[in-house]
This record gives C-alpha cells, structure tokens and sequence, in this order.
C-alpha cells in the first residue's frame, strides 16, 4: 500500500471488492476490514470511515514513502479527522481510535508529527501509539525551527498527546511530549546515516 494515496481519489487494494456485486456487497458489510486501515488511503478517508459503522474501535494507519508517486499532505488525516469529530453531522468519536501507527520516510515531509489540532483534543482510549519518522538525524525544516531557550518554552511551542489509556508508545527519529499514566512500554531511538550522537 506504499504510495496508495491518490489525490484523485482511490481506493487502492480495496479495489478487490469490485470483483462482483455479491462479493463487493459482503465486503461493503464487514467494517472490520475497514476499520484496520483507516488513514493508508488518506484522500479516501470519509468514505472508509462510513465502512467502518459507528462503534467500531479504529487502527489509524499512514505510511508515506519518499518513492510516492503522489505527493500526500501531511496533516490531511489529523485535521480531517478533528474536522468529523467538531462536525456536528458527523459526530466522529476519537475515543474510538485504539491505536495510531505511522512511518513517514519521505525526506521533505513531516506526516509523522501529529497537528495541533489533533493533538487539542484527549485521545482518550488509544492504546498504541508507533510514529517513525525519516532514518536520519532531523528533517530539513527542524533545523530552521527557533531554539527556545528553556525547556518550559520547548513544551509551549509542543502539543502534548493526552492519552489516559496508552500502554505501548514507540518514538523513531520524531518526539512529542505525551501524557500517558497507563503507559508500561516507552521507546524511543533515533537512527542516523552518519556516526552523530
């Protein structure tokens, strides 16, 4: 699914569902299918979250390859969803979401760092949070990001991710602040091509 995203709008694998009318009809019903796999297909977003019903617990899923025929706007998923979950008609429910999982290996993107505006709101329920970011030492726009001079102005210019019932979070090569009391597994590692600490 690397690079499946196509501002066209697709469905990408998903596509097997057009088979036949009596398969693509089984298909449309099983939301767990959808539900595994929202965010991987970003421009198709809306329409795979319809699949996956209304109470169904969500895996959020971006991957994002430099080799992408497609160029993905890094905070399409994040905003989109906030935007459903403050749209009245749609009433969205971020408690659903019970895992994120990104790698983003495109070096003039940042897809794995998670807006503001999502990170405005509790993600109350998500248990699993994995973000990998680009093998090197700092995306090309960190470098040019204003040095606070403490740590306290650090965290005003950072979002915290407020996740009350996280277990597992994993940070490659990205870090944000996060509150997390439930929290039993931290990793965070950073990998670089050159020998810099």
């Amino acid at each position: 699914l690397w690079g499946a995203s196509d501002i066209r709008g697709s469905l990408g694998w998903y596509g097997v569902t057009h088979v036949c009318r009596r398969w693509r009809a089984c298909s449309l019903r099983q939301t767990e299918l959808w539900a595994v796999h929202v965010g991987l297909l970003s421009y198709a977003l809306e329409d795979v979250l319809f699949r996956c019903g209304n109470h169904r617990s969500l895996s959020i899923q971006l991957e994002k390859a430099r080799w992408s025929r497609y160029q993905l706007e890094d905070d399409l998923v994040w905003d989109t969803l906030v935007r459903l979950h403050e749209d009245a008609l749609h009433s969205f429910d971020l408690s659903r979401i019970r895992s994120i999982h990104v790698i983003d290996t495109e070096h003039y993107s940042k897809a794995e760092k998670l807006t503001p505006k999502f990170l405005g709101h509790e993600i109350s329920n998500v248990q699993e949070v994995h973000l990998q970011g680009m093998i090197g030492c700092l995306h090309h726009f960190d470098w040019d990001e204003e040095r606070p001079i403490t740590a306290k102005d650090w965290y005003k210019l950072h979002h915290t991710l407020i996740a009350p019932r996280l277990g597992r979070l994993h940070l490659e090569n990205t870090f944000l602040p996060f509150r997390a009391e439930s929290l039993t597994r931290l990793s965070i590692c950073r990998t670089c091509w050159d020998d810099t600490p």
